[in-house]
Order: structure tokens, then C-alpha cells, then sequence
């Protein structure tokens, strides 16, 4: 029988698929991923908006392949992406909501970029939404980690995206 930190080693080591190409041997760029997850995740999920904060995220050195190691080292809060309220005082404000969530949370990343006027709610991680934004309206279904393994791997033909 392996021993517990053994069987923890192969399991951080298991690799999750080969990075893409725009990623591939070189450090995590916070800011370039997010600019691409923010879009996909606006057009995939069908979200008026979203803000995505730069610090959610840690910059690490990627080979070919992402291990969970890795992917636990990139996102390691266990972020939840759901759908938040804009707060009614910056409904007419959304780059005063900007400068403020920027000021309190670090770079922020939104799609589009810039945000719509007229929004209501917005596609975000869940600190976000429980601490500055107004509240939940209802989870995503997807961990910010699930949706950086989709944007960091390629497909499982082995394509180079």
C-alpha cells in the first residue's frame, strides 16, 4: 500500500491535458488569460458582462503539459463564478464600480470591455459578488478553475488552438 503523501504526489502530478500553444513554456500572463477567459466565459455563458479580478489568479512557470499541481497553484481559492447584482448606487456608474472594486480588489478584467451601460448583473467570482457587489443572484455551475483548465489545455486531438 503507498503512503497517503505519495498517493497525494501522483495525484497532483496527473496531467490535465496539453497547455495551448499561446500559453505553452513560459509564465502565466494574470492579465492576457483572463482577457481571453472573460470573453469566452461572456459569449459561453451568455452574460451581459463580466469582471474577473487579476489577484484571483497566480502567475507560475507552464511547460507542455497543465498538472492539477499546477492548476491548484494558478487558482488556489476555489472560486466559484456566479451571477451578481450591480449595486443600485453605481447602476449609472459603472466606472466609478470599476475604480472601486479596483481599489479595494487589485486589476480587474472585464468583457466587453467597456462595459455596457444599462447592465444590471454581471458574470464574476463569488468574493467579488459577497463582498463588494450586491449580492448572488445565482451560482454559474462552473469553478474559475474548471474555466482556466479549458482555456490553458487544448483539445484532446491534440490541436494547438
Amino acid at each position: 500500500m503507498k503512503a497517503p503523501i505519495d498517493e497525494v504526489s501522483q495525484q497532483l502530478t496527473a496531467v490535465l491535458g496539453p497547455i495551448t500553444k499561446a500559453y505553452r513554456r513560459g509564465v502565466l500572463n494574470r492579465h492576457d488569460l483572463l482577457v481571453d477567459l472573460a470573453e469566452r466565459l461572456r459569449t459561453g455563458l451568455g452574460a451581459d458582462a463580466v469582471i474577473l479580478n487579476e489577484t484571483a489568479l497566480r502567475p507560475i512557470s507552464l511547460s507542455d503539459a497543465l498538472t492539477l499541481g499546477d492548476l491548484l497553484a494558478i487558482e488556489p481559492f476555489d472560486n466559484q463564478l456566479v451571477h451578481a447584482h450591480v449595486p443600485e448606487d453605481f447602476r449609472q456608474d459603472l466606472h466609478g464600480l470599476l475604480k472601486h472594486l479596483t481599489e479595494q480588489a487589485g486589476p480587474l478584467v472585464t468583457a466587453p470591455d467597456p462595459l455596457p451601460d444599462g447592465i444590471t448583473t454581471v458574470l464574476t467570482i463569488d468574493y467579488l459578488a459577497d463582498t463588494y457587489l450586491a449580492g448572488r443572484t445565482h451560482a454559474a455551475g462552473l469553478l474559475l478553475s474548471q474555466a482556466v483548465k479549458h482555456v490553458l489545455t487544448a483539445p484532446a486531438d491534440g490541436g494547438t488552438q
